[in-house]
């Protein structure tokens, strides 16, 4: 299990309460790319009354699958409301991951997350069952 609280700065012209999806600029492709799971991702917290956005205009989106051993979520950028949002996300992903992988030996998740207040990114890559740790972990690295 790893991991990493960086500095990141992010700006953004939204100013409402949502979760953000990041996606990586491809200036060759003039697209916003973001892994292929981040359909589902927005379908969860959508419909569990999260409100979600992108960082784009829909139209510039494409999505990668990159096959990786590993479940890469797309980069989410949490503006508001951190102490409410952030464990309500880690844990609506981490039991929809463990639903997802139950039966499989391989059952690592890669995802990284964006807080404003704090204008640090977290990254995480281990397996689903770290993942009930993190809410603890972050909030004890960010005071």
């Amino acid at each position: 299990m790893s991991i990493q609280i960086k500095d990141f700065n992010f700006e953004t012209t939204s100013n409402i309460n949502k979760v953000l999806l990041i996606g990586e600029e491809n200036k060759e492709l003039q697209k916003n790319v973001f892994p292929i799971s981040t359909t589902n991702i927005k379908k969860l917290l959508e419909n569990n009354k999260i409100s979600v956005g992108y960082n784009c205009d829909e139209s510039s989106i494409c999505y990668e699958d990159n096959r990786a051993i590993e479940y890469i979520i797309p980069i989410m950028y949490i503006s508001t409301q951190v102490q409410i949002l952030l464990p309500i996300v880690i844990n609506l992903i981490s039991n929809y991951l463990y639903d997802l992988f139950k039966g499989r030996e391989n059952n690592n998740v890669s995802f990284r997350l964006v807080i404003k207040e704090k204008s640090k990114m977290i990254e995480y890559e281990g397996p689903i069952s770290g993942m009930k740790e993190i809410t603890n972990i972050i909030k004890d690295k960010l005071k």
